[in-house]
């Protein structure tokens, strides 16, 4: 099996209790502004696609900056699949293991971002290069710093370090054109260590109009984060192999 969890247990957990943990986390958010930004030192795309497209969060973002781009995701989940097709009925979105080879949409993508999918997969590196093959501009986000209980929980196999996921890229054929780390202080170690004293169970399930207020003034501290440049989360823009 490729992956952390197979596509049936996946879909438990995304459907059951990953929906609002996507949506507020305060992390979550951050993730997405700091892809958006990244995705601004591209070439302005004809055509996107989400490697890992969930319920089409990032996708909705892209149509919203660049309407005339073509849309493209694929996921490991029949449900966020399913979800997606929903919200974006003007994207093309299929059912993908990252590690198969055979391209998901046809022909090359302008920009394609993988994020928060590389730690569930156990051979990254077939990924990684795939994705190269797959789109001209490629946008990594993965967790660093220590691989926790809370972590494991949702299936990270591995954290990584600015220089592992270099020289993950550089051997999967990618050119590295930006890399960083980002989370410190607030968001790690700080919060990181509040959550997983709480334990696993603060994170899932469907949140409360309370909970919702508290990520929303964690979100609002994180941007402190900015000013620093090192932390447990990773930033990577890349040149495909066929760029």
């Amino acid at each position: 099996m490729s992956n952390a969890f197979d596509s049936d247990s996946y879909f438990t957990y995304w459907a059951e209790k990953w929906l609002d943990v996507k949506q507020y986390s305060p992390v979550g958010r951050h993730t997405r502004r700091m892809r958006m930004q990244l995705l601004a030192r591209c070439p302005a795309p004809d055509t996107f696609a989400d490697f890992g497209s969930g319920e089409g969060s990032l996708l909705s973002m892209v149509h919203a900056k660049y309407p005339a781009a073509r849309l493209f995701g694929c996921d490991f989940a029949s449900e966020s699949v399913r979800r997606c097709r929903q919200r974006l009925p003007q994207a093309e979105i299929v059912f993908k293991d990252l590690t198969d080879p055979e391209p998901p949409f046809a022909g090359h993508v302008s920009v394609g971002v993988c994020s928060e999918v590389l730690e569930h997969i156990e051979d990254d590196a077939r990924a990684l290069h795939n994705l190269g093959t797959w789109a001209e501009h490629v946008i990594i986000t993965v967790p660093g710093g220590e691989l926790d209980e809370s972590s494991r929980a949702v299936g990270h196999l591995r954290h990584y370090t600015k220089d592992s996921l270099r020289g993950l890229a550089r051997r999967a054929g990618l050119e590295v054109l930006h890399l960083e780390e980002w989370g410190f202080p607030f968001s790690y170690p700080w919060y990181a260590r509040v959550r997983n004293k709480a334990g696993y169970g603060m994170m899932v399930g469907r949140y409360s109009m309370r909970k919702k207020m508290l990520c929303h003034a964690l979100y609002l501290l994180f941007f402190g984060n900015d000013l620093f440049s090192s932390g447990n989360k990773l930033f990577m823009l890349c040149h495909g192999s066929k760029a």
